[in-house]
């Protein structure tokens, strides 16, 4: 038997966030914090500090959110849809902002 390949390291942690955002690891994180909005209507201000976040095979999507997307970094965050045809999809009576943020598709 060969032994299988080690596990690639955690992510290293996030900085701390800027004061009313919310850092976010990955688009997944981003997804899940867009869900629970959707439920409780609150506004959502969140902080890409990473330089790079692909989709996965998945556009974002708000459904009546109000999201704001911050890129923390030095160049900003770069939102990379990895040829879907779309980025973000704003659905009924969605809001987005977007602050230092690039879309790649």
């Amino acid at each position: 038997l060969t032994p299988s390949p080690p596990s690639p390291p955690p992510p290293p942690p996030l900085p701390p966030a800027a004061p009313g955002l919310k850092p976010m690891n990955s688009m997944a994180d981003v997804q899940r914090e867009l869900d629970i909005q959707r439920v409780h209507g609150l506004p959502l201000r969140l902080e890409l500090p990473r330089p790079l976040y692909s989709l996965e095979g998945q556009e974002l999507l708000l459904q009546g959110n109000n999201l704001t997307l911050v890129g923390s970094g030095p160049d900003g965050a770069t939102l990379d849809a990895q040829n879907l045809s779309r980025v973000i999809g704003v659905v009924g009576s969605g809001h987005l902002r977007l602050q230092h943020i690039h879309l790649l598709n």
